[in-house]
C-alpha cells in the first residue's frame, strides 16, 4: 500500500471514532491491531491499482465529473463519514487488485512460455528469410512486445 493511502488507512480509527464517538475505536488494543495490520500493508508486495496513469474513457467522462463533484460536496459536508467510505473503499479494491495482477502475471508467463516455442523452430540467423534491416525492425519489435 502506498504511503498516502497507509497513512490515510491508518487514522481510520479515529475518523471512526469521530463519527460514532469514542468507545471501541479507541481502545488501545483495536488501535495497536489496526496499526500493526496497516503497516505490514505498507510493507508488503500485496499489488494495488495506481490511479496515476488512469485514463478516463470518454463515454464516463460525465460520470466520473459527478461523482468527483460529489466526493467533494461530501467532504464539505460530511468529512468523517465520506473519509471513513472512501477508506473502506480503498480497502475493498485490495483483494480485486490481488486478482487482477494474478490474472495479468498468467497470462504474460503464458504469452512468454509461447513465445519461447515459437523461437525453437525459427532460424537463429535469419538465413532463409532474406535478413536485412526489415528483419531486424521486426525483431526489435516483437521482442520489444514481449512479456517481462
Amino acid at each position: 500500500v502506498p504511503a498516502p493511502a497507509g497513512a490515510g488507512l491508518a487514522i481510520l480509527p479515529l475518523i471512526v471514532a469521530f463519527e460514532v464517538g469514542d468507545g471501541l475505536m479507541r481502545h488501545p488494543l483495536l488501535a495497536g491491531v489496526w496499526l500493526a495490520s496497516i503497516g505490514a500493508l505498507m510493507v508488503s508486495q500485496l499489488p494495488t491499482y495506481s490511479f496515476k496513469k488512469f485514463k478516463i474513457p470518454q463515454d464516463y467522462a460525465l460520470v466520473v465529473y459527478v461523482a468527483g463533484g460529489l466526493l467533494v460536496a461530501g467532504l464539505a459536508g460530511a468529512p468523517w463519514r465520506t473519509l471513513t467510505v472512501v477508506a473502506v473503499l480503498y480497502l475493498l479494491t485490495l483483494p480485486f487488485a490481488y486478482r487482477s495482477f494474478t490474472r495479468l502475471r498468467r497470462e504474460a508467463e503464458r504469452l512468454h512460455d509461447g513465445d519461447v516455442d515459437d523461437d525453437d523452430d525459427e532460424p537463429q540467423s535469419g538465413a532463409g528469410r532474406g535478413g536485412g534491416a526489415a528483419d531486424d525492425r521486426e525483431t526489435q519489435r516483437s521482442t520489444h512486445l514481449r512479456p517481462v
